[in-house]
């Protein structure tokens, strides 16, 4: 019988992965532990690192393509599916003050922890948890130049694209894995993405990235943030985001792709868009309150 929760890690450079390590003693035991690298030479190093976790370790060379987001996708899939809570975290070294702002806020400490698993077991349609977003890069979160990208993958799945977006950025966060089953049905192979090296922008493994909080909504899973009052204290924002229940359900087929998908009539849409709006209004307001200038 499987634990209840999955660790699913891209651990390209080793060194980080010794604090994502460190951080892995605030979960409750028992839990899996499955760790993907392109080098050969690093799988044995990766088991002594995550060693004195005494936990079930899974280590697997990967291609070098698609960063965090193809083994996320692809490796780990079907693993993922058998539990049911998993915490999605890569040793980014972009910038190690934005892994360092989002493995405090989604593994910092035992009742951080406790806090994001109590929410998912209070409301079962909570399908993605997520760190508040790192300061630095808010100016970013929006398409950038990831929208074809996410307008061939959305046709495939069947839905439409807002013009405004929120997603996990740095692609950490914890989450009920039948939220992510768009994602995973979409059946990518590592071919799809491109060898390195890529660029910081505008790539495939880009667009999935922020497309898994409209993938959760697609299959009728909400979404949440969770930030830290004082450094200390978690905070999981209680508005769970959500589009308009959609009564009234058209179908047709793609000229695109030939598979059937939903048509929302515009009123519903509208309502869906204005619905999501008011709740980012109140998100913002609730933040000023806790976290006035």
């Amino acid at each position: 019988m499987h634990p209840e929760i999955a660790v699913i890690c891209h651990a390209y450079y080793p060194d980080l992965a010794r604090r994502i390590a460190s951080d892995l003693w605030s979960l409750p035991r028992p839990f899996d532990i499955y760790l993907s690298t392109p080098f050969q030479e690093h799988v044995e190093l990766l088991r002594d690192i995550f060693a004195p976790l005494k936990q079930s370790t899974t280590v697997t060379v990967v291609p070098n393509r698609g960063r965090d987001i193809a083994p996320k996708l692809i490796t780990y899939r079907k693993e993922a599916q058998r539990y049911q809570y998993v915490l999605y975290t890569h040793t980014k070294a972009s910038d190690p003050q934005w892994a360092q702002h989002a493995m405090l806020r989604l593994a910092g400490a035992p009742h951080i922890v406790d806090s994001i698993l109590g929410a998912f077991k209070r409301d079962p349609r909570l399908g993605i948890v997520a760190h508040e977003h790192y300061p630095p890069i808010k100016p970013w979160v929006h398409w950038t130049d990831n929208h074809c990208h996410a307008k061939v993958i959305a046709t495939r799945i069947g839905m439409r694209l807002p013009d405004t977006i929120d997603f996990p950025s740095g692609s950490m966060f914890w989450a009920r894995p039948q939220a992510l089953t768009p994602l995973f049905d979409l059946g990518l192979t590592f071919e799809d993405f491109p060898e390195e090296p890529i660029p910081t922008d505008g790539t495939l493994a880009h667009a999935l990235e922020r497309l898994v909080y409209l993938c959760a909504l697609h299959v009728g899973y909400g979404w949440s943030t969770v930030a830290l009052i004082d450094g200390r204290q978690p905070h999981i924002d209680k508005t769970c985001h959500w589009h308009v229940r959609r009564p009234l359900r058209l179908a047709r087929r793609s000229k695109l792709t030939g598979r059937r998908h939903r048509v929302v009539p515009d009123l519903l849409y509208m309502l869906s868009r204005l619905r999501s709006t008011l709740q980012r209004r109140h998100h913002r307001n609730e933040r000023r309150h806790l976290f006035p200038a």
